[in-house]
Order: structure tokens, then sequence, then C-alpha cells
């Protein structure tokens, strides 16, 4: 398996009363483990074919009223996963453009960080 950089997320995902581990491997997979025996729930895991590096989140992607995964990855794409694994919903974000010399112009700081409070 791969390096986990990001929380995992601990939830009642299949609202059986048992907490399930929502792992967001670093290099291209999100997984889920049954909390009660650490076992691949069915239908995991699965590949995004990027990078995470924040906890993945709960969220209804679909309007079904059952609980969804979401992912932000960082190849800017917003993923959302049903509760098996299906790959509902996915959101590219445009790039934002910053201006090379963004900082010019801008207030010096009055915050003395040469002295700590």
């Amino acid at each position: 398996g791969a390096s986990v950089y990001a929380t995992p997320l601990i939830t009642d995902l299949y609202s059986d009363g048992r907490k399930d581990v929502v792992v967001p491997a670093f290099v291209h997979f999100l997984e889920v483990l049954e909390g009660s025996n650490g076992a691949k729930a069915a239908g995991w895991p699965v590949n995004h074919k990027s990078t995470l590096h924040i906890s993945p989140v709960i969220i209804d992607c679909d309007f079904d009223g059952v609980p969804d995964i979401a992912v932000v990855t960082y190849n800017a794409e917003i993923v959302c996963y049903s509760d098996d694994g299906r790959k509902i919903a996915n959101f590219h974000i445009p790039a934002l453009e910053v201006r090379k010399d963004w900082y010019v112009g801008l207030s010096a700081d009055h915050v003395d960080h040469d002295h700590p409070d």
C-alpha cells in the first residue's frame, strides 16, 4: 500500500452502527476498511489517478440520502464516491491565475517576528 499523509476519516459509512475507516492513501488510492475487523469493504479501494494531501469528507453528493465520500485531489478535482466505491461525481476546479509580482504594493508586516511574544 501507499503512504498515508492525511488523516483517515472514521465514520459509520453504511449506517449499520459500526465505524468504518476511510483511508486516503497518498498516491492514487482511496480505501474503506470495515471497522469491526479491518477488512477491505466491498468495492474498495478506488483509483483516483492523483495524490491526496487532505482528509476525505462525508457528504451526500447525489442527494439520495445515503452518505458519500468526497476527496479533493492534488490535480484540482473534487471526486465523489458512493458507499460502494462507484464514482458518482467529478468536478475540475479551474486554476487561479496569480501575477508573478502579486506581493508588490503590500503594506509591511506590522508584527515584529524577531522577538517572540
